[in-house]
């Protein structure tokens, strides 16, 4: 019983995977945190380095990972 145990924690260990955002920015600037909110005009990400960063949507930048691919120039 124990190994079994032993093996099944082992796999969920290594099969974690982080849900952090990403946006790639025009200027190849990769802010990794939390997607916060989005509207026609602004999105709000949470990174652990610089706190909460409202973007312009017209800065340009791309969500990946953990939010919908989205690209806006």
């Amino acid at each position: 019983m124990l190994p079994r145990l032993a093996i099944a924690l082992f796999a969920l260990f290594f099969n974690y995977q982080a849900s952090a955002d990403e946006l790639l920015m025009k200027n190849g600037s990769l802010l990794v945190g939390t997607l916060v909110s989005a509207s026609d005009s602004t999105v709000v990400f949470d990174t652990p380095f610089a706190g909460e960063i409202t973007l312009w949507m017209t800065s340009g930048y791309t969500a990946i990972n953990g939010s919908p691919n989205r690209t806006v120039s």
